[in-house]
């Protein structure tokens, strides 16, 4: 309660944080992103591990954000207007990344922007 007025702790983190977090005009920054993924595969027990580092392109004007979101989202896009994944509802990344060959394309698509993910595998017994 802050004067009698009820307000929840991510509206004040939100109102604090978000305008001194604001970028400026090709500020550069980076993105870092770790992707855990556990199952199993062939029959046994698997963990895979994606690293990607990505920094903003000073040639393309694009944040790191852009190019590690917005590039997943149109490889996505591409692969339903192609009809790779027709799925029908709210459809998380999980999802996507679920269907054959689904996964790889968008690796692919990544890739060819310039983000390169650091594939770890590691089988468990």
């Amino acid at each position: 309660m802050i004067n009698g007025n009820k307000i929840s702790p991510i509206e004040i983190t939100s109102k604090l944080l978000f305008p001194i977090w604001r970028l400026e005009d090709e500020e550069k920054e980076f993105t870092i992103l770790k992707i855990n993924i556990a199952g199993t595969e062939n029959g046994k027990r698997t963990k895979y591990r994606y690293d990607i580092f990505d920094k903003y392109d000073d040639n393309t004007k694009t944040t790191s954000m852009a190019r590690t979101t917005g590039y997943t989202c149109t490889a996505a896009a591409r692969l339903v207007l192609e009809g790779k994944f027709s799925r029908i509802g709210i459809c998380p990344p999980e999802f996507i990344g679920a269907e054959s060959g689904c996964f790889d394309v968008v690796f692919t698509e990544l890739q060819k922007r310039g983000i390169h993910p650091i594939k770890k595998c590691t089988v468990i017994n």
